[in-house]
Formats: structure tokens, sequence, C-alpha cells
């Protein structure tokens, strides 16, 4: 069909063609003859008409054909899609996902034209943006490619990893022993504390930065733990640090002493 093949293939696939007519029906499709250029050689360059509809969206586009041997073709079969901006280092677009296939951070990606749905491939963010159907004028390529500019917010899963992240960092620095170089110690400089159970996050903030993927916190999470010959201690830990969320489970990454 088309005589440049995209760069992407991943959202070609049947799966997505139909997600794709389900959520928006090409509909009143017609093809009619178009105007050649003065300066086109008709043995060569033809032009069509195209104009279909995309659920309620009408859509019509001037559209070249090139012989290519025997057969007419496109110049291109699909759209390029903008995920993010041009040279943006935001972390969170390689999160980003089109129908429920991952992008990888790659931009600008190859479309069908039809409806576009985003989302996220990392289940500790969400991710939305506004994406209007791409068009037919995407096809000639004479338009700037569509934009999508992806929101990544933390989601309750996320907010769940850092904890966990987090107290398995405090249950690695307090267990029984010294704690290790890289934890913090107790001003008491009681080496024998042991923290159990989960952390009290009640009084806790988390800050997420979509450029890093990374989760800041603020104020101070409360353990209760034990030590030699006191069965009831309690450990107030403010990490410095951030929890990675690119990171399988998700880590926590000490930056300083506190």
């Amino acid at each position: 069909m088309s005589a440049n093949p995209p760069a992407t293939m991943q959202f070609l696939t049947p799966e997505v063609l139909r997600a794709q007519l389900a959520a928006a029906p090409i509909t009143a499709i017609t093809v009619t003859s178009a105007p050649a250029a003065p300066d086109d050689d008709p043995a060569n360059d033809q032009y069509v008409m195209l104009s279909a509809k995309f659920g309620p969206t009408l859509s019509q586009a001037r559209v070249g054909l090139h012989r290519s041997g025997d057969e007419w073709k496109l110049d291109r079969g699909t759209v390029a899609v903008d995920i993010g901006s041009p040279g943006s280092n935001n972390a969170s677009l390689k999160a980003v996902a089109l129908w429920g296939v991952g992008t990888n951070g790659t931009s600008p990606v190859g479309v069908f034209p039809g409806a576009l749905n985003v989302s996220s491939n990392n289940p500790n963010i969400d991710i939305t943006a506004q994406a209007p159907p791409v068009l037919l004028d995407g096809l000639t390529g004479a338009a700037d490619h569509p934009p999508i500019q992806p929101v990544a917010t933390l989601n309750d899963v996320g907010r769940q990893a850092v904890k966990t992240a987090l107290d398995t960092w405090t249950r690695h620095c307090f267990r029984g022993v010294a704690p290790p170089p890289d934890c913090s110690t107790l001003d008491s400089g009681n080496n024998t504390v042991v923290v159990d159970g989960g952390g009290d996050f009640s009084k806790v903030t988390f800050t997420f930065d979509p450029n890093t993927m990374a989760v800041t916190t603020s104020g101070a999470i409360v353990y209760h733990g034990r030590a030699a010959g006191i069965p009831d201690y309690t450990v107030s830990s403010i990490p410095i640090g951030t929890v990675d969320l690119t990171k399988d489970p998700p880590v926590f990454v000490r930056t300083a002493r506190g």
C-alpha cells in the first residue's frame, strides 16, 4: 500500500487496528480523482481525494499515488505521531503505551489513521493525554506531526510500591546489628534495634517527578520495633533519597545521610 514502510510496526497489528475501529468506526469512505500538479508526470504520478468519517469526525485529504513497477502506491500509509515534545528528556515518556502497546520512548511512532488510546505500561503511574483521532491529512506529509502530550501521575499502586521500597530499606538498616555504611544511624547509637512490620505513613507526603520517574517523600515514617532489653522501640525515619519507579520492583536510592 505504501512505498515507504513506517519506522515502527507495533501499532499496525490486527489487535491494534481492531481496537481503533471499535473506538471510532471508519465510515463514508470515498476515493475520487484529484487534479495533478502542472509539472507532474501522469504516467507516474496521480492524486486522489480521500474522504472518510472517523467516528463522527469527517476527514478529507488530497493524497499522492506514485507508480512503483506495476503498482500504484501511496507515499506513506501511516501517520507519524510525536510522543511528547521533540528532544524531551522526560523519563515517563518511556512508559507511554498506545492501545496497550509500549512505545518504549520512541518518537515519532507510525500509526494508521483513526482513534488513539493513551495509557501506561508502568503499573506505578497513570498516563493520560488528549488524543483526538489521527486524520487523513497526516498521510500527505504536508501537515506537522500530530502531537501527544502525555501527563503522568503517581497512582495507588505506585504509592504502595514506594511504601514497600521504604519499608524494605528500613528493615535493611535496622536488623539488630550495626547499620551498614549506606544507612542512617539512630541518635542513641543503639545497634540492636530491629524494625518489625511496615511503617506508619500517615504523616508522609509523596512527590512524583515524571522527568526522572522518581518519588521523594517528606515527613517522618514511624516504625515499631524492639531492641536489646527494650521490647517496644519506636523508630522515626525521614528518608533522604528517592524511590526509583523505573526499577521492578521500585527501590529506594539514598542521596544523603540523615
